[in-house]
């Protein structure tokens, strides 16, 4: 447990895990805390492991996350996830699964973000045409837009990239 004024974590036993050691990693400060009377803990088999002490490695988040992680296990928290599947996963399943896209074909971070906007642009082509019902004659008109909109861009002044090639 995690003792937000104090900045300290509290073992399963009722001890405190003093903070011992600052460092950084990636750029970023962790802090490590070490338990105390581990050896005579009767939780020490299922906190530490029979030969060890306890040992916490956190970062300057640990408030907010276990704030964060109290928010979603509400009742208000969990609503408020739900609307997550409708709104941000299902494309990322839509694209794994009925696209088959599992990992990317190119090399090189241009190559790969060009073909993430295909596979996403796929998608999106797959939505808009479910949402149409598949009637064609709604094509034409979202067709005449896109030339509409290209000849406005082109006369003043936006003239299309041709890609680098390797």
């Amino acid at each position: 447990m995690y003792d937000e004024g104090k900045d300290q974590f509290l073992c399963p036993n009722g001890e405190v895990l003093t903070r011992k050691g600052e460092y950084e990693y990636n750029g970023k400060p962790l802090f490590t805390y070490y338990g105390a009377n581990c050896s005579e803990c009767p939780y020490r088999s299922e906190c530490a492991g029979e030969q060890r002490r306890r040992v916490i490695t956190s970062d300057d988040y640990e408030a907010e996350r276990r704030r964060m992680a109290a928010k979603m296990r509400s009742e208000e928290g969990k609503e408020e996830y739900k609307k997550r599947k409708e709104a941000v996963e299902w494309p990322f399943g839509n694209i794994k699964h009925n696209l088959k896209f599992r990992e990317f074909l190119t090399r090189g971070i241009g190559n790969v973000r060009i073909e993430h906007n295909l596979v996403c642009t796929a998608h999106n082509l797959k939505v808009m045409w479910a949402k149409m019902a598949g009637k064609v004659a709604v094509l034409g008109k979202i067709g005449g837009l896109i030339a509409n909109s290209a000849s406005k861009a082109w006369s003043v002044g936006l003239r299309p990239t041709t890609p680098k090639t390797l």
